[in-house]
């Protein structure tokens, strides 16, 4: 509730506006009934019409009142209530740029998406309900009481029990916030009972001519009105309780820790070399549970560095490292000499070109998701890169060429055409250092060629970290990367690691007597086309391309 109240604090003038006008629709509603004791009264006692039009005129200014209350107060009531949540909502947007990628993935996109539309939908409902039907209950129990005095003292004295009864009902349904529905059902059938027996007891004066007949339909209305807000609480406990429980959700997410800052004077690094150093790098998503200990390698510019292991073994982690999407737990990741922490994220990214398997376009035109990375390129510059891809030829023969509208996420391509056109997106920003991911089954034989040509044709004279699936990206890398269980387990060229005396990973899967079967295979028919793929030299052409 005190979040609640955060966000509704610059609003006050409005909710004090709302406030005033709910209590004006409360006084007019319940001066009603005395009024209208007073006419029957009147007419009883054989009062000229003149009188009677007096009270019929005032019970009109009480009901426009009343009406011109409970309209421009709803009004307000939703205002208010839809800026409050708006805050919440931008709120949850500016606190979703700030979370780290740890926390970000465990609330996930579904469920952020969720407590900022549903949750939050859920909130402004229950806040204008209680706004509208929780505030007003004070007014009314005060006012009902007062007028109901005013017509006779005795059963004033008599509505103040009940009244005491409904406040204390009140006061223990808003401080346990979840009793059952039936229990409250029971406690209204209680009330009911009470009824009845002001009723006997008002009737018992109106025989004895100590009470009017018009002061008693009034009382009987101010005790229905007193005890309106009780009926009202029992349907509202659901919306309650859901409410509870999206705001509990909402400021789970908004209590949640931001990533670590960029620091104040951050280090500038235009356009870097792409010499990177891991040095003693320690990682772990709990400092108290390491998954990468003292991990170091040194890589020059322009060189391969190609990453292997099995699925779980930290080669992805590495690369998040590397682009700052974590914060390493101990030692240092240096770019061209700087640590990467000293950098602001942004500045440290730009430097950076990745091409995954998962690919990201946006819907609009060819040439807007090439530009995607260079705001403002030329349309030479976007052919030039989708030239350089290799994708230049399939985007002339969709029907409005470079024009043509990419559905949402690229759903009207292929998945091989969607990563050709994140290699042109690459290749028009132009950065220093790469990060790819091998195309695997998901594309077919032919894609896959023309996705690794493009790779290759992208990775020249840059520094490339290659997560890599095929044996031919590791015996042509300048650094192979064997990851397991979050650790470097080896690390060298093909041939350094072929040439140790002891068995690495490396020796062994390139040795594998199933790998040589498939080569001997592969050799006899008359496709070529897969000799690189598993480190066969009968065809040079093929093998060195």
């Amino acid at each position: 509730m005190k979040l609640i109240l955060k966000f509704m604090k610059p609003y006050k003038k409005l909710f004090a506006l709302t406030l005033i006008l709910l209590f004006v629709d409360v006084i007019g509603a319940l001066y009603i009934p005395t009024l209208v004791a007073d006419m029957m009264n009147k007419g009883a006692a054989g009062t000229s019409l003149n009188a009677l039009y007096t009270t019929g005129f005032q019970m009109a200014i009480a009901s426009i009142l009343s009406g011109i209350g409970a309209i421009w107060g709803g009004y307000t009531c939703a205002s208010l209530a839809s800026k409050v949540c708006r805050d919440i909502r931008n709120a949850i947007y500016e606190k979703s740029l700030t979370l780290s990628i740890y926390d970000f993935k465990q609330f996930g996109t579904a469920s952020i998406t969720t407590r900022t539309i549903s949750d939050i939908t859920t909130i402004q409902m229950a806040l204008i309900s209680f706004i509208q039907m929780v505030l007003p209950v004070p007014a009314i129990f005060v006012v009902a009481l007062f007028l109901t005095i005013q017509l006779d003292p005795m059963m004033g004295s008599i509505l103040l029990v009940v009244l005491a009864v409904v406040i204390l009902i009140a006061a223990m349904i808003m401080r346990m916030a979840s009793p059952l529905f039936r229990k409250l059902q029971k406690l209204l059938d209680r009330m009911s009972l009470g009824q009845a027996v002001i009723a006997v007891i008002a009737g018992g004066a109106m025989i004895r001519g100590t009470m009017s007949i018009g002061t008693v339909q009034a009382f009987f209305q101010y005790v229905n009105q007193a005890g309106e807000p009780l009926t009202q609480a029992s349907f509202m406990i659901n919306t309650l309780q859901s409410a509870l429980a999206s705001a509990e959700r909402t400021f789970e997410l908004l209590d949640s820790e931001e990533e670590i800052p960029d620091p104040q004077n951050p280090k500038i690094l235009e356009q870097a070399e792409g010499h990177i150093v891991f040095d003693h790098v320690s990682f772990g998503y709990e400092p108290s549970r390491l998954l990468m200990k003292d991990i170091s390698f040194s890589v020059r510019p322009g060189q391969k560095i190609a990453v292997v292991g099995s699925t779980g073994a930290g080669k992805t982690t590495l690369i998040n490292l590397l682009m700052r999407f974590y914060e390493v737990n101990g030692g240092h990741i240096l770019i061209d000499g700087i640590p990467s922490s000293a950098m602001s994220r942004k500045g440290l990214r730009q430097n950076f070109g990745m091409v995954l398997q998962d690919t990201w376009l946006f819907e609009g035109t060819i040439a807007e998701n090439i530009a995607y990375g260079k705001p403002g390129a030329s349309r030479d510059e976007i052919i030039a890169a989708a030239k350089a891809a290799q994708v230049d030829y399939f985007i002339r023969t969709m029907p409005h060429g470079y024009d043509t509208i990419v559905d949402s996420e690229g759903s009207n391509l292929s998945v091989g055409q969607r990563q050709l056109l994140t290699i042109a997106i690459v290749f028009l920003c132009n950065p220093p250092i790469l990060i790819l991911d091998e195309a695997t089954s998901s594309v077919d034989t032919r894609t896959e060629t023309e996705i690794n040509h493009a790779m290759e044709e992208l990775m020249h004279g840059r520094t490339s970290f290659v997560i890599a699936h095929r044996l031919s990206t590791i015996r042509d890398a300048d650094i192979i990367l064997f990851m397991e269980n979050g650790n470097i387990i080896e690390q060298g060229n093909h041939q350094n690691l072929l040439k140790k005396k002891e068995p690495t990973l490396h020796s062994t899967i390139a040795n594998s007597p199933n790998v040589r079967r498939l080569q001997n295979l592969l050799c006899k028919s008359s496709d070529k086309r897969f000799c690189s793929v598993f480190l066969c030299k009968c065809h040079k052409a093929c093998y060195n391309s």
